[in-house]
């Protein structure tokens, strides 16, 4: 198979596309229309990133995770009752997958311990901060929050005590941190004025996961 500097040429490709369909995401979302065709251009961002390690040889735990990721996009971008609780369960195990990857990375010396230590603090406190802020909005999602929750900030601590060489993959985690968080204000809090005018809409969402999915992929790769 052709390759450019070892990378197979179709892996290029698709990995541009996947691009293509996160920026043509972010720009046109309520425009895109009908409904299937902007929940498949939504899936298509991370779906072709997931298609183009794959044809690289990556390894198929990083591969699972993205893919259970496009599967949530998918679902997520549906718009309906059961398509929102089945996309959290695709994304919970998204978050397990990527655990094992990065568990599952060389042992590196943990020095300097400080950085690790603060941000897990702060994880954990921000996460328990969340739930409890959204907790008289949550209704029957009084279980699955508090535990996609906790996938969630075990992802993100897991990457950050792994090698320093994944430093790209630890900026990710917080912005998938970041993303997740605002998307639940904007989901289960019964009040939009609860949230600041800048995180009321969907574009800063988008473009803070889309980043994320590279980051954490691009970090897996240079520490493996």
């Amino acid at each position: 198979m052709p390759a450019i500097m070892g990378v197979p040429v179709l892996s290029i490709a698709l990995a541009l596309l996947g691009l293509g369909c996160a920026v043509l995401f972010g720009l046109r979302e309520k425009r895109l229309e009908p409904l299937l065709a902007r929940a498949s251009i939504k899936a298509g961002a991370v779906g072709s990133l997931a298609a183009a390690l794959a044809m690289a040889g990556a390894g198929g735990a990083l591969v699972a995770a993205l893919v259970f990721s496009a599967l949530g996009d998918f679902l997520l971008a549906l718009e309906r009752k059961l398509a929102f609780a089945l996309g959290m369960a695709a994304f919970l195990a998204a978050h397990l997958c990527y655990i094992l990857v990065f568990v599952g990375l060389e042992d590196a010396p943990l020095e300097p311990l400080w950085p690790r230590l603060i941000v897990a603090a702060l994880l954990f406190v921000g996460g328990v901060v969340l739930v409890l802020w959204l907790w008289r909005d949550l209704g029957l999602d009084r279980l699955s929050v508090p535990l996609y929750a906790l996938a969630l900030i075990g992802m993100a601590t897991t990457v950050w005590f792994s090698p320093w060489a994944a430093w790209p993959a630890m900026i990710g985690a917080l912005l998938f941190v970041f993303s997740d968080a605002v998307l639940a204000g904007q989901t289960f809090r019964a009040d939009p004025a609860d949230l600041p005018p800048v995180l009321r809409g969907h574009g800063l969402v988008w473009a803070s996961y889309a980043a994320a999915q590279g980051l954490l992929a691009t970090g897996a790769l240079l520490a493996s």
